[in-house]
């Protein structure tokens, strides 16, 4: 017995014997299902895209142009022609069309610019708007004014939440699709350096310090034909600390040049900027595109020729 004992102690330490854990398998992660129809290039409607670092993203049902019933009327528009009606605010309809397209458009990051121009465009039409998408712009008129809105930033194709009023045109003439804008040489006095600005766009208009600053910038995209962009052939081709952004609106000269940058700063305004309040404006004495001003409520800064102006709340 004594020996029975120590055999069982020994070798089977006389307890319970436990099994060995059964290893399970892992269970396997289904892959994600990609939605259909993915977008194509220039779908700007009705598809799925997914821009990177991010999930997958439906863009809004494709809508009807212009829907039976509602053909807008006198839709003629052009924007290099169209005169610029100074001071004039957009209606409130006319914005709170721009703000519900918006929203109904969804999420366009990624998308391309252009074309959601155009969608933008078609949605404000099926809405029985007079409406036209330009170059950087989409254009509603109301009345016998047009209102221009700036709703995309071509950085990244994404809306631009309430749109960006820029102004009031009066049409001239009844082209509809014209070439993008051809840009005159420079006057005599102004022969600048290749290349050439574009037209003005509006003014960067800093205020809240002793001597108030005004940046002109310009429309860099397009403006010598598809494909080109006056603020990368400047060297301000990328939105500032967005490295491989590209941008299409910039200052119309570099800093890096101060030379070319005054020069191209005269060419699109005109020579010197036309500064306007309701108080006394003094202008800086080397520099017009500085100013300041003494009992003033609002201050403003335009083309020399009173157009294309951006105003500030003092």
């Amino acid at each position: 017995m004594r020996y029975v004992m120590i055999a069982c102690l020994s070798l089977l330490g006389c307890g319970p014997i436990s099994p060995k854990p059964v290893p399970v398998p892992p269970v396997p992660v289904p892959p994600e299902p990609v939605p259909s129809p993915i977008c194509q290039p220039r779908e700007t409607c009705d598809c799925w895209h997914r821009p990177p670092g991010q999930d997958w993203q439906k863009l809004p049902d494709c809508v009807v142009e212009t829907p039976p019933g509602k053909p807008p009327a006198d839709c003629a528009f052009n924007e290099h022609t169209a005169v610029p009606v100074p001071d004039m605010l957009a209606p409130a309809k006319v914005k709170l069309a721009i703000m519900e397209t918006i929203t109904a458009m969804g999420d366009t990051k990624g998308a391309p610019p252009q074309a959601t121009l155009l969608a933008f465009e078609s949605r404000l039409r099926a809405s029985g708007w007079c409406a036209v998408a330009g170059i950087e712009a989409v254009f509603v008129k109301d009345g016998s004014l047009w209102y221009e809105f700036h709703v995309v930033y071509f950085g990244d194709g994404s809306l631009i939440p309430g749109g960006k009023y820029m102004g009031a045109h009066r049409a001239v003439g009844d082209v509809v699709v014209t070439p993008p804008p051809v840009v005159a040489p420079p006057p005599a006095s102004y022969t600048c350096a290749n290349p050439i600005p574009p037209p003005l766009r509006d003014f960067g208009l800093h205020v809240g310090r002793q001597w108030m600053d005004a940046t002109p910038s310009v429309y860099g995209c397009g403006y010598k034909g598809p494909g080109t962009n006056f603020c990368r052939e400047i060297g301000l081709g990328e939105m500032p600390g967005q490295p491989g952004v590209e941008r299409c609106d910039c200052p119309a000269g570099n800093e890096d040049d101060p030379v070319a940058r005054s020069c191209r700063e005269a060419f699109v305004v005109g020579g010197r900027p036309l500064w306007r309040s309701d108080g006394k404006v003094e202008l800086h004495d080397t520099n017009p595109f500085l100013a300041r001003c003494s009992a003033c409520t609002w201050i403003e800064v335009c083309h020399a020729d009173g157009t294309r102006c951006t105003r500030a709340k003092l």
